[in-house]
């Protein structure tokens, strides 16, 4: 795994909707992060469009939702709960899987 960091969020949807840009670089520095197309293979418009939106919502929130499902295991840790039907179990892996393709 490269230890270069990623462009930094937030990124931004391009006018087409199916590239998406580096928002959080000075005005006129954007770059392409990714084209939702491929000449050779291209899905449908709609659907290049919904999957350059998914990528944004997902790496847009990345982090923020991470430390969010960091805090509520720590909280279920800390309050002691002891109902079965309450487990970290699947919280706890998918942090662990998360951090491990970082």
């Amino acid at each position: 795994m490269s230890s270069t960091p990623h462009t930094p969020l937030p990124w931004k949807a391009s006018d087409s909707g199916t590239g998406i840009w580096s928002a959080g670089e000075p005005l006129g520095k954007n770059k392409i992060i990714a084209i939702c197309s491929c000449d050779a293979v291209s899905r449908p418009k709609d659907e290049n469009t919904a999957n350059a939106a998914f990528i944004l919502r997902a790496c847009n929130s990345h982090y923020e939702l991470m430390e969010a499902l960091e805090h509520l295991v720590k909280a279920i840790g800390f309050a002691d709960i002891n109902d079965p039907g309450i487990s970290t179990d699947e919280a706890l892996k998918a942090i662990q899987n998360v951090r491990r393709a970082q």
